[in-house]
């Protein structure tokens, strides 16, 4: 009986026993990459589980992921192995089985975030290298998974630990030009609706004490009277409207002062009304209160020029 078993396995041998066949012959091969990989996922999984435990909360965001891949590598790797050295059809089935699981978790990746790509259309600012990224262009289940609240506190505190605020303004003396052709990260140019700009970075960045007044002092001029000093001596009031933290502005029932004809950085007396108008931030220098009591200076003009 045992011996017409053995007969009818050899006659019809199955797919993994060919598969063994074909892959021993290349044994010392298959051992050495397989030693290879071994050392360096435990060398991996080793490193992270330190840091895992001697980091913050912030950065235990990338080492809790790094932990499950490095592990999952060295099993991977760790049964392949022993599947080489012992010629184990179980260890055999183990190790593909993670490594088919693998390319499955990989290719699906690759197709998440290219249909994540697919369903926003950046564009891109005339002369400069900044993309518009719309929030509004995502799926509604992206946007569920993007905001939730028990995760902004977590968030706010590693973005206020990692300094993330005074980096944003950090460069307060560059020109326009220099700015707009910057390669910047998306919470660089990231705009929220006007009323509600300002009131994020407060709540963002708290109470910096010992700064300049920035951009973002213009959330409490909103729906109020403001001056504005434009290049080449131009002046306008009227009520803010909007804007961003590219002093892009927005007014609305706007007066300019006519410019004397014999001095061109003088105004005179004379007004004639704009009403709705879109101040562009590039030409903007100076923003202040209709009283003048404080005065706010665009950050990404040279002082010179003003």
């Amino acid at each position: 009986m045992a011996k017409d078993k053995e007969k009818q396995n050899t006659e019809n041998p199955s797919s993994l026993s060919c598969l063994k066949n074909i892959s021993f012959p290349f044994n010392t091969t298959f051992l050495i990459a397989n030693a290879i990989f071994l050392v360096t996922s435990a060398f991996w999984f080793v490193t992270v589980s330190t840091l895992h435990y001697r980091t913050d909360e912030c950065n235990r965001l990338v080492t809790t992921p790094g932990i499950f891949v490095s592990f999952s590598l060295l099993v991977m790797t760790l049964t392949g192995f022993y599947a080489a050295y012992f010629k184990s059809d179980c260890l055999f089935r183990i190790h593909f089985f993670i490594f088919f699981l693998w390319m499955f978790v990989v290719v699906a990746k690759a197709v998440f975030v290219y249909c994540l790509e697919q369903e926003t259309n950046p564009r891109l600012f005339p002369g400069t290298k900044i993309n518009e990224y719309r929030f509004d262009d995502y799926s509604g289940w992206v946007r569920r998974l993007v905001i939730k609240d028990d995760e902004w506190y977590r968030t706010r505190r590693c973005l206020v630990k990692d300094n993330v605020c005074n980096n944003l303004f950090s460069n307060q003396n560059m020109s326009a030009a220099e700015f707009y052709q910057m390669n910047l990260t998306p919470i660089q140019i990231f705009v929220f609706p006007v009323k509600f700009w300002g009131d994020f970075c407060r709540r963002l960045c708290g109470n910096m004490s010992g700064r300049k007044e920035t951009v973002l002092d213009l959330a409490k001029f909103v729906d109020k009277g403001v001056q504005v000093k434009l290049t080449g001596g131009r002046q306008v009031t009227g009520t803010l409207k909007g804007y961003d933290q590219l002093l892009n502005l927005v007014l609305d029932e706007a007066v300019e002062f006519v410019r004397d004809h014999d001095d061109p950085l003088k105004t005179t007396d004379q007004t004639r009304r704009l009403g709705l108008i879109v101040c562009r931030g590039t030409a903007v220098m100076l923003v202040s209160p209709t009283d003048g009591t404080e005065e706010i200076a665009n950050p990404f003009v040279q002082s010179e020029a003003v």
